[in-house]
């Protein structure tokens, strides 16, 4: 009688559980507008923690660290603020002329495109070479940069509470758990990975937008220093951002050069992102945190229509804390394991490493 009662239950479980997640995923994108400037003081809370721990065991007191930690993001906030305005005002007002000129080229290229055996019926396809639709993509682009940006006051303030709530809410937290060790442990461990990540990522996302921005300079490419705050920003979204942030800075290289500097442009962007995404990253980070490819696809797309562009960039920190969290209790381990890109003996010791850190 007893397995007859679990059989019918289970299935009654998981049927409550999905409507309970259909319900949070709407309401969440309802709320999206509240939820992007709190996630991302929330991450940049993360980051800035291991600064604010090592001032702290340095003898510094809590309120000049924080307040040394708001001064440089308060400047370098407001210095990247003010150039990106001045870059966004000048590339939108380009746009038109950007238009024409690239009708030109394309006109120009025709005859050798047709020679190389492009059939007449895709040059003819405004889906695909439509300048107005190219110039929509830089746009598109460009507003979502300006989304960020407008988002700017909200999460600096959010930054100040969470860095004077940080130090004291996880001993808070353990301080009204069953098992207050256990926990505190878990949350030793899920803190400390999840900043590893975002502050390797960071630190790659930083050196990928400079060398880019450096390489259209040298160019003299049209708001290199637009392109490379692009170029950093979608180096935190997985495999098609990298991929997404080349587009502007060579559609402008080539209308402004010619086909020989696009190229060029073009090359760098490769050597960069296969440099830095390919090579250091992985080193770097290994797969501890790994989470499998179609996970990673999914998450980008789920958290992109729940968050926007901004859900593209939190995509995998979020799908890294929700995996961590299922790893850290015995019951929903097995999720961790069926997420992740690990078999499931070495999962399980990278749990049993969260909890024991």
């Amino acid at each position: 009688m007893t397995g007859r009662r679990e059989l019918i239950a289970s299935p009654v479980h998981f049927l409550i559980g999905a409507a309970a997640i259909v319900v949070i995923a709407a309401g969440m994108k309802a709320a999206s507008g509240l939820l992007i400037p709190l996630l991302l003081a929330a991450f940049i809370t993360i980051i800035c923690m291991p600064v604010l721990n090592a001032l702290t065991r340095r003898g510094v007191p809590d309120w000049l660290a924080i307040s040394m930690i708001l001064g440089v993001l308060l400047v370098g906030g407001y210095l990247l603020i003010v150039l990106l305005t001045a870059s966004l005002e000048g590339f939108l007002s380009r746009l038109p002329r950007y238009e024409q000129r690239l009708e030109l080229l394309l006109e120009e290229l025709r005859p050798q495109l047709l020679s190389l055996g492009v059939e007449e019926q895709w040059l003819q396809s405004p889906r695909y070479l439509e300048p107005g639709a190219l110039m929509g993509l830089l746009g598109g682009l460009v507003g979502g940069v300006r989304t960020l940006l407008s988002h700017g006051l909200i999460v600096f303030l959010t930054v100040i509470f969470m860095l004077l709530e940080a130090r004291t809410l996880p001993g808070r937290i353990a301080g009204v758990a069953r098992d207050p060790i256990h926990l505190r442990a878990v949350l030793s461990g899920f803190f400390h990975d999840i900043n590893r990540y975002l502050g390797i990522k960071a630190l790659t996302s930083l050196a990928t937008g400079t060398l880019i921005g450096i390489w259209l300079w040298l160019f003299d490419v049209d708001f290199a220093l637009l392109w490379g705050v692009l170029a950093f920003l979608l180096n935190f979204v997985p495999t098609i951002g990298s991929l997404v942030a080349a587009v502007p800075g060579i559609i402008v290289a080539l209308i402004q050069h010619g086909t020989s500097v696009a190229l060029w442009v073009a090359a760098g962007y490769l050597v960069v992102n296969q440099l830095i995404g390919s090579l250091i990253e992985p080193k770097v980070l290994g797969d501890r945190l790994g989470l499998s490819a179609l996970v990673v696809f999914l998450s980008l797309v789920f958290w992109g229509w729940i968050l926007g562009p901004v859900g593209m960039f939190l995509a995998v920190p979020l799908s890294m804390m929700l995996k961590l969290a299922l790893a850290s209790h015995p019951r929903t381990a097995p999720i961790a394991v069926l997420i992740s890109n690990s078999s499931p003996g070495d999962d399980q010791s990278a749990e049993k490493r969260l909890v024991e850190r």
